[in-house]
């Protein structure tokens, strides 16, 4: 659950909706929705296009959802 709400957190920090990030990525909105409430996990390959589609590392995700929300990778790739 906790990979999920980072990418909600970092999601909206980027001020990106759902549907945008689905366009993105090419991940359905709906699948996105369960990822972000921890019903799904994401693969490695799902997990590499969030993380392109924010902007970000997979390392930076990683991050945010081990420290709850005080990723230890500042800033952008």
């Amino acid at each position: 659950m906790q990979l999920g709400k980072a990418i909600e957190r970092l999601r909206q920090q980027e001020g990106l909706s759902q549907e945008k990030l689905s366009l993105m990525t090419g991940i359905s909105r709906q699948y996105l929705i369960k990822i972000e409430h921890g019903m799904a996990n994401p693969t490695v390959e799902l997990l590499h296009r969030i993380a392109g589609g924010l902007g970000i590392s997979i390392a930076r995700i990683m991050n945010e959802a081990e420290m709850g929300g005080s990723p230890l990778l500042p800033g952008r790739r």
